[in-house]
């Protein structure tokens, strides 16, 4: 009987053979599991046809990218998703077959970008239905999973500990305990030291501001880029209102800004490259060895920040240590101060290392989310009203009149803050200045709601039903977009819907006959999905609220600000330069992730010219 062959003559006949059949055998398995992958992928969304479903145009070889690439030829190449978003809802028809009506359109467009996306995505396009889909399940409080695609990018940061990243049971208790913290109460309580950094931010604008007399330059200042002072602002403010603590970020001369912020943004920047292709790649390659040294680094900066207020929150002692730019009398003030994580430590948490996980890990992603959708925010309201100067009189009068008339010699931005600071329920007497706050985030949506309903989430059979045809739209395996950026646009539900028109918000809900008034059966808070939906509704909304609400009543009386491509440009040497714009403006949203400001948004101050004369 012939014996078993041994391993090593296995080897030796696999040595044996000629290197050229070696990798003709590994090409074709290669291409074998390529194209069965190709395949798996585009039969999910041909599948979707044996259903009923309309598909837009849809090739088994590139799948729907060409309809991207019609995006990309219209638009510049760095613009941000949020435009793509809105872009593929109103053109949908042009991908449809040629007899579709309008009344046939579509409420969720399924798109295939592989290999450009790993996950088919599903576009929402009807108001109802995303809010279904925003809304808490059956046994799921959060709703619908955020699910491993949404989760990798924060997991550099959070290590996916954080409340955003929590699902089910586990999510309910810790929102459960967050809540308090972010009470109409609580951000009174903090209304002062939100005012010391807003006053902090108004001081560098004066110094970047003309006097508003000059004849040559008409008063405007040197040009600048308006977000790098708008996103130091935002973060020195839900820093201290955080954990009490203060960044100095504004008055930094560290390149990058204070410590904090560099390690917060090089982390956000670090899972940003792991979610692209070539970031992955490079991390493989190393065999994960790229990013641990960077990215421990960064966490001893920002534990240094946070953990010494969880701890003592959590009754595990006193570990305070001073930062850079921290006065030693703030070190005291810290010390006896009740902080947002103190609020949240008064419910049941337990005072363990798991605690201290989680709360450290919400408390960077909400320092993230909330310095950066804010800071844009900003640099939109602003640019809105300098488009809209009949706006910007409205909104200057309303604060004359809720803040105090403007008075010689006494600064614009003093009593202002000295108004709120006396009584802090002023600003929830500012219905204008609250409309043009929401018109602004209508207009101009901060980032893409998104979830991953991928297989094996407990959602995975949660499909979307269609009330106008009773069509059920599955998405299991889809990351799914909740179209707000189109939606809060619609010209189905909103009457001159691409207007800035803050007056809108002013309607009553019951007036329906009035021009403004939105064309919907359901709530109007339907419509307005700036912060999200559902029971995962941002939980810091009133504070960016609070701040944008500071910010229009301590500014907009005393400065002028316009946009300053021109002046810019020459300052950068690039006069000649191709400009890039959207529909002719040079500002438009752009990078990945949340959308940010074309350039940082460039521009001149100068102090009001019904200011200066009072001073």
């Amino acid at each position: 009987m012939a014996s078993s062959l041994r391993l090593e003559d296995v080897l030796a006949r696999i040595l044996a053979v000629h290197p050229a059949y070696v990798l003709l055998g590994l090409t074709t398995a290669g291409l074998a599991a390529l194209l069965r992958k190709l395949y798996t992928k585009r039969s999910k969304i041909r599948n979707l046809q044996a259903e009923g479903i309309p598909i837009l145009t849809h090739s088994w070889i590139s799948g729907h990218l060409p309809i991207v690439f019609d995006f990309y030829k219209s638009h510049p190449a760095d613009t941000n998703a949020v435009e793509l978003e809105a872009w593929l809802a109103r053109n949908r028809k042009r991908y449809l077959p040629e007899h579709t009506d309008d009344s046939d359109l579509p409420p969720v467009i399924y798109l295939d970008l592989w290999p450009m996306a790993s996950a088919p995505m599903a576009i929402i396009c009807d108001v109802d239905m995303a809010t279904q889909w925003l809304a808490a399940q059956p046994g799921h409080p959060a709703g619908v999973t955020k699910g491993p695609l949404i989760t990798a990018g924060v997991a550099p940061l959070t290590d996916k500990k954080d409340l955003a990243c929590m699902d089910g049971e586990e999510w309910k208790l810790w929102r459960g305990r967050l809540n308090p913290a972010f009470s109409s109460r609580n951000l009174s309580a903090l209304l002062p030291d939100i005012i010391d950094e807003m006053t902090v931010f108004t001081q560098g604008l004066e110094k970047m501001a003309g006097s508003g007399r000059e004849a040559e330059s008409e008063g405007w200042g040197q040009p600048f880029p308006l977000w790098h002072r708008t996103s130091s602002l935002t973060l020195d403010v839900i820093g201290r209102a955080l954990v009490g603590r203060r960044l100095h970020d504004q008055t930094s001369t560290d390149i990058g800004g204070c410590p904090t912020r560099v390690a917060l943004l090089s982390t956000i920047d670090i899972g940003k490259e792991l979610m692209t292709w070539p970031g992955w790649l490079s991390n493989f390659m190393s065999a994960g060895r790229k990013y641990p040294r960077a990215l421990a680094k960064n966490h001893k900066t920002m534990d240094e920040f946070l953990d010494p207020v969880i701890y003592r929150a959590l009754g595990l002692g006193d570990s305070f240590k001073s930062v850079a730019g921290e006065e030693p009398h703030e070190e005291e003030r810290m010390r006896n101060m009740k902080t947002l994580v103190d609020v949240a430590c008064e419910k049941d948490i337990p005072a363990d290392l798991h605690s201290v996980k989680a709360l450290s890990s919400t408390l960077k992603i909400m320092m993230f989310a909330g310095f950066d959708t804010t800071a844009t925010a900003l640099c939109w309201m602003f640019k809105e009203l300098q488009d809209n100067p009949s706006c910007l009189a409205t909104l200057r009068a309303e604060h004359d009149q809720i803040l105090g008339a403007l008075v010689d010699g006494v600064d614009p931005v003093a009593s202002a803050a000295a108004a709120v600071r006396d009584s802090p329920h002023l600003l929830n007497n500012l219905p204008y200045t609250a409309a043009v706050i929401k018109e602004t985030l209508r207009l101009h949506q901060p980032i893409i709601v998104l979830r991953h309903n991928h297989d094996a989430a407990p959602t995975a059979g949660f499909r979307l039903a269609y009330a106008s045809t009773g069509q059920m739209y599955p998405t299991t395996g889809f990351a799914i977009q909740d179209g707000s950026s189109y939606i809060q646009r619609s010209p189905e539900h909103w009457p001159r819907p691409d207007e800035f028109l803050p007056e809108r918000w002013l309607v009553s809900a019951e007036d329906k006959d009035h021009p403004l008034h939105p064309k919907y059966g359901g709530p109007t808070s339907d419509l307005f999905r700036g912060f999200g939906g559902g029971p995962r509704v941002c939980i810091g909304k009133e504070l960016a609220i609070a701040e944008l609400k500071l910010a229009a009543a301590l500014i907009v009386r005393k400065f002028e600000i316009r946009e300053a491509w021109e002046q810019w440009d020459a300052l950068k040497g690039q006069v000649d330069a191709p400009k890039d714009t959207i529909c002719g403006q040079r500002l438009y949203p752009t990078g990945p992730g949340a959308a940010q400001v074309k350039d940082d948004m460039p521009v001149q101050i100068r102090i009001h010219m019904g200011t200066w004369r009072t001073l």
